[in-house]
């Protein structure tokens, strides 16, 4: 089993609250310099190591201090590899909260992939490129949304045992296989129906058996689920419905 974190590295700064952007700094010149100042800044606790492979292109001094504090937490488990590995598929680099849109301010090609000591689980920081220099992407604001909720729609998945591909609206938001899921809707909830369906298989000799899929709407500190459902039978598919 596996504990999947992909992640994002996100702001909330409303456009209204601008300040002056911070300049582009370092970066890497190639992949094995990129994993390895990653790793330094990992085994050292160095956040602002760490901060110097992130694109700073549009990124404000509140998007930055959120940055730094998500790397913080990272680095409290130790690590243990870190390596390259293709972008994944139907990978978020855009997506809506609070009203207004975030997106990647570099086009992801893939990610760093780490792993930890000790614990099962895994985080994907997406990598971009930029005249030949590598960094780790940051979302910024892009716009606001018009049409879409306010509040951070988010998908919990613990698929442990199956494998399982859940889509929202006609957009697949995610496909995994005995792990443990949990990651922002990029396309967000709309205001009415919403449609959530689900595909699933039970895996040869599982250790756990456990599918369950949630749909819940973050409000700062408040959660509100929309919908829970869990899997009846070893296999199948499922269509539903839910509403906000």
């Amino acid at each position: 089993m596996k504990k999947i974190g992909i992640l994002v590295l996100v702001g909330i700064t409303l456009m209204e609250l601008y300040v002056t952007p911070i300049e582009a700094r370092a970066g890497a010149a190639s992949e094995s310099e990129f994993i390895e100042l990653y790793k330094q800044a990992h085994l050292q606790n160095n956040v602002e190591m760490f901060m110097r492979l992130v694109y700073m292109n549009g990124v404000t001094e509140e998007i930055a201090e959120k940055i730094k504090k998500m790397a913080s937490e990272d680095f409290k488990d130790k690590l243990a590899s870190a390596r390259i590995t293709p972008k994944r598929e139907n990978q978020i680099t855009e997506y809506i909260r609070d009203g207004i849109i975030y997106r990647s301010n570099l086009k992801v090609i893939g990610n760093l992939e780490i792993k930890y000591e000790g614990n099962s689980r895994i985080s994907y920081l997406p990598i971009g490129i930029k005249n030949g220099v590598y960094y780790f992407p940051a979302t910024v604001p892009a716009g606001k949304s018009k049409t879409l909720i306010k509040g951070t729609p988010m998908l919990d998945v613990i698929s442990y045992g199956y494998q399982v591909s859940v889509f929202i609206n006609g957009t697949r938001i995610y496909s995994g296989k005995d792990a443990s899921y949990s990651g922002i809707i990029p396309k967000g909830i709309k205001k009415g129906l919403n449609r959530l369906n689900v595909k699933y298989q039970q895996i040869s000799n599982p250790r756990l058996k456990k599918l369950e899929v949630k749909v819940r709407l973050m409000e700062k500190n408040k959660n509100k689920i929309l919908l829970n459902w869990r899997a009846p039978n070893p296999s199948g598919a499922v269509s539903l419905n839910f509403t906000f």
